[in-house]
């Protein structure tokens, strides 16, 4: 999983897991490649209108797209 390290200003700054890393690179389809992308590059900007706390500082990004998608 990717995770916020830490606020430099306006941008902030984004690591990747080894599990995310896997999981990502394994993804076969660009379409979904690039919507990932895009809300990954959004987190780094600060935009974090789709994060939900679960509780003991873990957070779900949902990724809204088309519909079935």
């Amino acid at each position: 999983m990717y995770y916020i390290a830490h606020d430099r200003g306006c941008m902030k700054e984004i690591k990747q897991t080894t599990w995310f890393e896997e999981w990502f690179s394994s993804i076969r389809d660009f379409k979904t490649v690039k919507i990932v992308s895009r809300e990954i590059d959004k987190l780094a900007l600060g935009i974090t209108s789709h994060i939900k706390s679960l509780g003991e500082g873990l957070f779900e990004l949902k990724i809204h797209t088309a519909k079935g998608y």
